[in-house]
């Protein structure tokens, strides 16, 4: 408690600094010089609509992969009896959705200060404060205290080489998980990680609302992003970094060498800036493997391997796919496993997996391939052939299973459609 306290007096220095720092990347200033305006007129509307007696909840989702997790619980939510405000961090998903029917308004989360906090209370006073998977804002669950406002935190993810899960840091983040009202995660294994910080907290399990919306992406896929038809089969390469293209490409080319036939590759980097395309291209070269960009000519047929350089397609991509592969697991940690696997795909990803619980828990069901080389990759491409059919049932099963903790959720919290 006592480091919570130190935090929230020196919170508007801290956040001061970060925005003065952030004013150097192109996203902060964007960010910078629009949010004082989205800040007023959400405030002015959401004013308004009060005076029928609704009352705000707000939902925080930091970037684009959180909004997709709290999509499911916003169309849940009663909005008869509701306001919602949904806040964001990144401009990126601001700009996305700052127009969307899916709340009644959308802006910048205030800085975690004490007085940004206490202004944000004053002008809104929600009903029920709602964080999602990483994201905690302290002085703001302090203050939601302070105005009898309920609060939760939704999707929440801690993994064993977490900040917050550090010996060092659990006395801080103790402290602050004690201000939730009430925590809602994915599995047994997360409870007991939340636990292990702070062992008081009320913890329910239901799942993880990304599946409900993976999935309704997938079944609304339409797979128009070709001109032409594959001719044989398909492996997805979803969200590569550099790390990435020694063990995979070479451990297509040793698959190919034995035998197995790849006739597509569909490259999809993490970044799509110049570089990284540049290097995308040149480590397929290196490889043996011809190439073209997808803006160029949307086919197949035109090279070995097509490499998409545009944003917010890759989730459909794999819908074309006989395997896939999620990337950033030979570097930072894995991305979605989710996207690949709703399609009842073979999916493979990098030994750096455990910052998702769900690529643990799909692996720990042998319903997914951990890879450490490029032989690990060839096998991968050879199992995953051979167990397509059993896989894809048992895959389906789970996905289904995992479904629901929107409904939940919403259930618990009282913002369930009646």
């Amino acid at each position: 408690m006592i480091l919570l306290r130190i935090y929230l007096v020196v919170s508007p220095l801290i956040w001061g600094v970060f925005r003065l720092f952030s004013l150097i990347t192109s996203k902060g200033r964007e960010r910078f010089f629009s949010e004082y305006g989205c800040f007023v007129s959400s405030w002015r509307t959401v004013s308004k609509l009060r005076r029928d007696g609704r009352t705000p909840v707000v939902i925080h989702a930091a970037s684009g992969g959180e909004y997709e997790q709290v999509a499911p619980l916003l169309a849940r939510i009663d909005r008869s009896q509701y306001i919602i405000i949904q806040t964001v961090f990144s401009p990126t998903i601001f700009r996305k959705i700052h127009a969307s029917d899916m709340s009644d308004v959308t802006f910048y989360h205030p800085p975690d200060s004490l007085c940004s906090a206490v202004l944000f209370f004053l002008l809104f006073r929600p009903g029920l404060y709602i964080t999602n998977r990483h994201d905690v804002w302290p002085a703001h669950l302090w203050v939601a205290r302070l105005f009898n406002c309920t609060t939760a935190y939704v999707n929440a993810n801690i993994y064993p080489e977490s900040v917050r899960y550090a010996r060092i840091a659990r006395p801080f983040y103790a402290a602050v998980f004690r201000l939730f009202d009430t925590v809602f995660t994915g599995s047994d294994r997360l409870r007991h990680l939340l636990h292990e910080v702070q062992p008081r907290m009320a913890v329910s399990v239901v799942g993880d609302t990304r599946f409900e919306r993976v999935r309704a992406r997938a079944e609304q896929n339409s797979r128009r992003h070709f001109n032409d038809e594959p001719q044989g089969t398909v492996l997805v390469l979803g969200s590569l970094i550099s790390s990435d293209y020694v063990p995979v490409f070479t451990g297509v080319s040793q698959y190919r060498r034995n035998g197995g036939e790849v006739a597509h590759i569909i490259v999809v980097p993490h970044e799509v800036d110049a570089a990284a395309l540049r290097e995308a291209e040149k480590a397929l070269s290196h490889h043996g493997f011809t190439s073209h960009r997808y803006s160029e000519s949307p086919c197949f047929g035109r090279s070995d391997a097509v490499i998409i350089d545009s944003v917010g397609i890759l989730a459909e991509l794999y819908a074309y796919g006989d395997w896939a592969y999620v990337g950033a697991g030979f570097g930072a940690g894995v991305h979605s496993v989710i996207e690949p696997a709703v399609y009842a795909l073979p999916v493979a990803y990098g030994p750096r997996y455990t910052l998702l619980d769900e690529a643990v828990t799909l692996a720990e069901e042998n319903l997914t391939w951990v890879v450490h080389c490029a032989t690990d990759f060839a096998h991968f491409l050879a199992e995953g052939r051979e167990q397509h059919e059993l896989l894809s049932q048992k895959l389906s099963l789970f996905i289904s299973a995992s479904c629901g903790a929107s409904t939940e959720i919403s259930v618990e919290l009282g913002l369930n459609l009646p």
